[in-house]
């Protein structure tokens, strides 16, 4: 059987706004930890700068819940005019948003059903109504929301199910198909240190799969590779933020995290990471400070000076980067305008890009 037509998360990015506008539901199927729901609270992001409005960001986990918290919790409010006995839902959980704000406090927003697949079959069919239509019992989503949803494989043994058919004909299914690229700009928009970054970029065959490993335990993801990259920062000299300093420790720890194959090849990596140039010697002299010999070296020099250039030191960075390979230059100023697009504005970089076509496409496009 043919694998689905994929796309990958910065497609679905782009196409979200149109998806948006058609008010259609938008289900996100792919691996665990490959980043759909950070995807659905990037895409409300985008849409609240989109248009310059506040949106809002609700998610109920249906892999955790019960019957009453699809229609929330039946209360006898009296009788009607004809004397029948009446009864009303509470509020459910999913008409407040992830900070803490009513649903009806924003004119729009997303409400995500995550891992809607993983929902017992009942309240698969409670969430149904929801989904499709916004509602549940007595209460509604404004006109302005749209409700999204999110769902692992039946082969990732996450609990997910069959669905049926009468939603997966009402909702558009959208199967993620995952993209190094894409991670590596999320990282660096999320801060995620560069020695991490260059190591998934190098060994992208580690933290993508086609299938959960046959034994279960801990495995590398993106996602789980975000919780190793929060434990190892912590180990970092606050004085050289750059170099991760390797102990078997450490290692024992994140083995924990992404697993103990993964763990030592990271370890292998950090060891040489924290050989390369430092970004001190850069800044003091970047015309003259020695440039990496080996691509990855290279490669990781280039996520480094990213995660460091601020408006005080771009002049210094771009000499620097400018006398790299055109491709690690690309890698540059992505990173860097993910994680600040200030710096398009100094006359270093728009001189840069300026001079070079293929730049100063990365930055529209950014843009």
């Amino acid at each position: 059987m043919r694998a689905p037509m994929g796309l990958k998360l910065s497609q679905i990015a782009k196409e979200a706004p149109k998806l948006i506008q058609a008010g259609v539901s938008v289900e996100l199927i792919g691996p665990p930890g490959c980043g759909k729901t950070e995807l659905v609270e990037q895409i409300v992001s985008e849409m609240a700068k989109r248009t310059g409005t506040p949106w809002g960001f609700a998610v109920l986990n249906a892999s955790t819940a019960l019957p009453i918290t699809v229609p929330g919790f039946p209360l006898f409010s009296g009788k009607n005019e004809r004397g029948v006995r009446v009864t009303e839902h509470t509020e459910p959980v999913w008409m407040t948003c992830r900070n803490g704000k009513s649903v009806h406090e924003y004119t729009h927003g997303i409400l995500l059903i995550d891992e809607r697949r993983s929902a017992e079959g009942d309240i698969k069919k409670q969430l149904a109504d929801l989904l499709l239509n916004g509602r549940s019992g007595n209460h509604a989503l404004p006109p302005g929301w749209v409700v999204w949803s999110t769902g692992n494989r039946t082969v990732d043994r996450s609990g997910a199910t069959k669905d049926y058919d009468f939603i997966i004909n009402r909702h558009v299914e959208i199967h993620v198909r995952q993209d190094i690229e894409d991670v590596a700009d999320h990282y660096a928009t999320i801060g995620v240190h560069p020695a991490v970054i260059a190591f998934c970029l190098q060994n992208p065959q580690i933290i993508m799969h086609d299938s959960v490993p046959e034994i279960q335990g801990p495995w590398a993801t993106p996602r789980s590779m975000v919780l190793a990259d929060k434990i190892l920062r912590q180990y970092a000299d606050p004085a050289d933020p750059d170099r991760i300093p390797y102990s078997p420790v450490l290692m024992g720890i994140t083995a924990g995290i992404i697993g103990e194959g993964a763990a030592n090849q990271l370890a292998t990596f950090l060891k040489m990471a924290n050989s390369a140039i430092q970004f001190s010697d850069i800044i003091a002299d970047p015309k003259n400070c020695p440039l990496p010999e080996k691509p990855d070296m290279q490669m990781l020099t280039c996520y480094m000076c990213a995660s460091r250039t601020d408006m005080k030191n771009v002049d210094a960075v771009i000499k620097y980067i400018s006398r790299l390979p055109e491709e690690f230059a690309v890698m540059f100023i992505k990173s860097a305008l993910k994680r600040d697009g200030n710096i398009i504005n100094t006359k270093a970089v728009g001189d840069w890009c300026g001079k070079n076509a293929t730049l100063m496409g990365v930055v529209v496009n950014l843009g």
